[in-house]
């Protein structure tokens, strides 16, 4: 099976290309998720990592937390019938 490489400074290992991942990339895998009292926070827990999303008025952070530390997040900003995300 072909494997692609992550572009993470500091790391070689692929990315493995299978069935499983493929239907996750497509939305369909098992998750528990949690909103906070005021809705402004989702905690979502997969089996590779958590997903926790905080809504701040017109901005969306979403951090992903691998189960190995690795950290990706996107910010969306939402002002004036425009849209911009910034991936960290």
């Amino acid at each position: 099976m072909i494997n692609w490489i992550d572009e993470i400074p500091g790391s070689v290992e692929g990315t493995p290309v299978n069935r499983a991942n493929l239907m996750d990339m497509q939305g369909f895998y098992n998750c528990s998720t949690d909103f906070s009292s005021d809705y402004n926070t989702i905690t979502e827990d997969y089996a590779g990592g958590t997903l926790v999303t905080v809504i701040n008025g017109d901005t969306i952070t979403e951090t992903f937390t691998a189960k190995d530390g690795k950290v990706i997040s996107k910010t969306t900003n939402i002002s004036d019938f425009s849209i911009s995300e910034v991936i960290e």
